[in-house]
């Protein structure tokens, strides 16, 4: 199988899963504010700029501004000032913030769950190998 063949099957594909709604819940859990929670939570030790998070997703820093004020407002997430440069902005993730992507990444893993399900452990495992040796 060439590789356009291979890539359109593959679209093909995601675009049934978007069909049958599953791949609604998946999206969800990945558009607006999610993986700025996510940043935050595997950056909880250190103090996070507002301008980390931008160029960790190579977006503007007004941008992600604006999605930190939504995720304040929502009380995801707490802003400080540092003293030594008010300038900027520190962002840290509330209890609120953790609960709210916990269940979101709970709702994606019963995603991939009920798609798991559908292949035996063998076809599961292999599965697995052949994505973590597409995405490293």
């Amino acid at each position: 199988m060439d590789l356009d063949e291979a890539s359109k099957k593959m679209l093909a594909m995601v675009l049934s899963l978007a069909k049958k709604e599953l791949l609604d819940k998946v999206i969800k859990g990945v558009k607006g504010c999610t993986p700025i929670l996510a940043y935050l939570e595997d950056n909880k030790e250190k103090d996070v700029l507002i301008g980390d998070i931008a160029s960790f997703y190579n977006l503007s820093t007004a941008r992600i501004a604006v999605a930190i004020d939504v995720l304040s407002k929502k009380e995801f997430v707490k802003k400080y000032k540092p003293i030594e440069d008010k300038r900027k902005t520190i962002v840290r993730i509330t209890k609120e913030g953790e609960e709210f992507l916990s269940k979101a990444f709970k709702e994606v893993e019963s995603v991939f769950v009920s798609l798991l399900k559908k292949l035996s452990e063998d076809e599961q495992a292999e599965y697995i190998r052949l994505s973590e040796k597409m995405v490293s």
